[in-house]
């Protein structure tokens, strides 16, 4: 098994550990080739993210929320990851366009502007547009393996 570190010096250790986040000597990825991910990603063990801000927090638990990202290129836009959230209601505007595949758990996903829902659980893939508003409803743990690309990156970030 696989154990998410994240320990990364942004950006001074960015080249040294261009790989992944998760162990070196047991690297998920490598640099410049093809790679295949443990099939088992319901099984890494994530580190605690963030807290999201008070205000956005509709109910249940989502500063629970774990993540681990296994690839992050040089330009720290495109990210490939594992993200899990517990029992939760939230409100969330991405910050990027992701596509996800969920690996266990069920979560109803609603567009603000739209009202437009969707249910996600395990087994599905879904795609989420850049800068939109959304409320996360998990209806039990969500597990999710994403790849997200931003327009920018924030310094202050640690994932």
């Amino acid at each position: 098994m696989f154990a998410c570190t994240t320990t990364f010096n942004w950006p001074n250790d960015w080249e040294e550990n261009i790989m992944t986040s998760a162990s070196v000597a047991e690297a998920l990825i490598e640099e410049n080739s093809i790679n295949l991910l443990d099939r088992d990603l319901s099984g890494l063990e994530l580190e605690p993210w963030p807290a999201f801000p008070e205000e956005d927090v509709l109910g249940g638990n989502p500063g629970g929320h774990r993540g681990c990202v296994l690839y992050r290129d040089p330009t720290r836009l495109y990210s490939i990851g594992v993200w899990c959230c517990p029992r939760a209601r939230f409100r969330t505007v991405y910050g990027g366009t992701e596509f996800a595949h969920v690996i266990t758990g069920s979560a109803t996903v609603t567009d603000v502007r739209t009202g437009e829902e969707r249910t996600f659980e395990t087994g599905d893939h879904f795609f989420v547009h850049m800068g939109t508003e959304v409320i996360w409803n998990v209806h039990e743990e969500f597990r999710k393996v994403y790849s997200m690309y931003e327009i920018s990156w924030d310094e202050e970030r640690f994932y």
